[in-house]
C-alpha cells in the first residue's frame, strides 16, 4: 500500500513539473463535510452514519473543452454509528461509534458541460490508506481490526465559477463506494464502507 501511495504521489510531482507552464492545468484546494457508513454485502443493510471532513489539494489537467483528468490527495473522516464492540469479558458493548482517518487518492475523469462548460462530473477509482481509528468508548487501539488499505470507486457532480483569470470557486456532492472489505481479518462477512460529501474549493490555473 506505501508503494501505491508513494508512486501516485512520484507521479502527481513529475506531472506538476513538466505541465506547471500549461494553461491546460489547474491546481486547487477542497474542503467538505462527510456523511459514511458501512453497507453488509450479504444483506444489503446500511449501518448508521457518522459526520466528518474532508480536506486536500487537487490536479485537473484538460485535454479539450469537454474532458480532463483529475487527481486529488485528501485527508479523509469516514466510519459508521450504533457499532459494537466485545469487551475482555466476552461481553458485547453496543452504542459504538466508530472513526477512520485515511489518505485517499482519486483518480478521476471529469467530463465538463453546458454553455460555457461550468458545470462537471466526476468519475473513477480511488485508493485510500487508514491513518488512524478509534471509537467514541475511549478505544484510539482499534486501528488492528481494520484493513490497512482501501478501493473503490468514486463519483462526482460541480459547478465551477471564474473569480478572476486566476481563480475559480467550485462546490461539488462526491460520494465513494468501497469495494474491499474495510475489516481485518476477513470472519466471513464482508462490510464496504460507503461516503458522501459537500466541498466547495477554489482552483487556480497555471500558465498565461
Amino acid at each position: 500500500m506505501r508503494k501505491i501511495l508513494i508512486t501516485g504521489l512520484l507521479f502527481c510531482a513529475c506531472c506538476s513539473v513538466s505541465l506547471a507552464q500549461s494553461s491546460k492545468l489547474e491546481f486547487g484546494v477542497e474542503g467538505g463535510f462527510n456523511t459514511s457508513y458501512l453497507q453488509d454485502t450479504n444483506s444489503g443493510a446500511n449501518s448508521d452514519a457518522v459526520y466528518g471532513v474532508n480536506l486536500g489539494v487537487t490536479g485537473d489537467y484538460y485535454f479539450s473543452s469537454h474532458w480532463s483528468l483529475k487527481a486529488k490527495l485528501l485527508y479523509d473522516q469516514k466510519g459508521w454509528g450504533n457499532g459494537y464492540l466485545v469487551g475482555a469479558d466476552g461481553s458485547e458493548i453496543t452504542g459504538i461509534n466508530f472513526k477512520l482517518n485515511y489518505l485517499t487518492i482519486p483518480l478521476m475523469a471529469s467530463f465538463h458541460f453546458g454553455h460555457t462548460r461550468n458545470f462537471y462530473i466526476d468519475f473513477g477509482p480511488y485508493v485510500g490508506a487508514l491513518l488512524s481509528a478509534s471509537d467514541n468508548n475511549g478505544d484510539s487501539g482499534v486501528k488492528s481490526n481494520f484493513n490497512s488499505s482501501d478501493f473503490g470507486f468514486d463519483f462526482g457532480i460541480g459547478w465551477k465559477y471564474p473569480i478572476s483569470k486566476s481563480v475559480k470557486f467550485f462546490v461539488e456532492g462526491e460520494a465513494q463506494a468501497g469495494a474491499v472489505n474495510i475489516f481485518n481479518p476477513n470472519n466471513g462477512s464482508s462490510f464496504e464502507g460507503e461516503r458522501s460529501s459537500l466541498n466547495v474549493g477554489f482552483d487556480f490555473p497555471m500558465g498565461k
